[in-house]
C-alpha cells in the first residue's frame, strides 16, 4: 500500500485550513519554511489582520473580567469604573529604526508624548510613569548641578 495519495491529501487539506484561518503556513507545515518571500509577507499580513481582529473581539470580554474581579474584591467603585482598557501588545513588532522613526513624525505631527509612548514606543502606563519620575528626578539633578557650576549665580 502506497500512502503517499493520502499524505498529498492531507497536505493539501492543511494547506487550505491555513489559508482560511490565516494562520501562517510554517506554523502548521514545517516544510513550508521554503516559500517565496514576497508569500510569506501576504501570510504574515493575513496572520496580523486575523490578530488585530481577535483583540477588538475580545477586549469588551476581558474588560468585563476584570470588573468582575473587582466585584469579586469588594471593590465596586472600581469595579463601576468606564475608563478601563484592555491593553494589547502590537502583533506586528516592528523594528526599533521603524518604531523611532515613527517617534519622530508622531512628534513633528505634535501628537501627545504619553500617547506616543504608549502606542508606538510600546511602553505600558506603569513604564510611562517610572520613566516620567525618573526624567524629573534627572532634571533636578542638572539644576542643581547647574547651580553649583555657576560661581556667578547667587
Amino acid at each position: 500500500y502506497d500512502p503517499t495519495p493520502l499524505l498529498m491529501a492531507t497536505k493539501d487539506d492543511v494547506t487550505h485550513y491555513a489559508a482560511q484561518t490565516r494562520t501562517p503556513l510554517p506554523s502548521l507545515q514545517p516544510d513550508a519554511a521554503n516559500q517565496s518571500g514576497a508569500n510569506t509577507e501576504m501570510v504574515w499580513a493575513g496572520h496580523i489582520a486575523k490578530c488585530l481582529d481577535r483583540m477588538s473581539t475580545l477586549s469588551e470580554g476581558w474588560e468585563e473580567v476584570v470588573q468582575l474581579g473587582f466585584l469579586w474584591k469588594n471593590e465596586p467603585e472600581r469595579a463601576r469604573r468606564r475608563d478601563m482598557e484592555v491593553l494589547w501588545m502590537p502583533p506586528d513588532i516592528p523594528s526599533l529604526a521603524e518604531r523611532y522613526d515613527a517617534v519622530v513624525k508622531a512628534q513633528a505631527a505634535g501628537i501627545p508624548e504619553d500617547f506616543i509612548r504608549l502606542h508606538i514606543v510600546g511602553m505600558s502606563p506603569q513604564e510611562i510613569r517610572r520613566y516620567q519620575a525618573e526624567m524629573a528626578s534627572a532634571a533636578v539633578e542638572t539644576a542643581a548641578l547647574a547651580a553649583v557650576d555657576d560661581p556667578e549665580d547667587p
